[in-house]
């Protein structure tokens, strides 16, 4: 996987407008579904920072994990 440290989303707007769909090395990544566009991101959550470099639009939750599972899986 390629990483980046590009994309800053506040707790505010990860409450308000994202899905917490999955969590990685206990809890320290966590992969968020947009409710809107479906776009996810893994967010470091020490940095609130987005650590993927493309953009993955996804179907559903059940799609969305899988994505996330398989980027995050070495």
């Amino acid at each position: 996987m390629n990483l980046t440290t590009s994309t800053y989303i506040s707790n505010e707007d990860l409450a308000k407008n994202w899905t917490a769909i999955a969590s990685f090395d206990d809890g320290e990544f966590v992969a968020y579904r947009s409710n809107e566009t479906g776009l996810l991101r893994i967010m470091d959550m020490e940095f609130n920072m987005d650590i993927c470099s493309s953009n993955v639009f996804t179907r559903d939750v059940d799609h969305a994990v899988s994505v996330a599972t398989r980027l995050m899986t070495p």
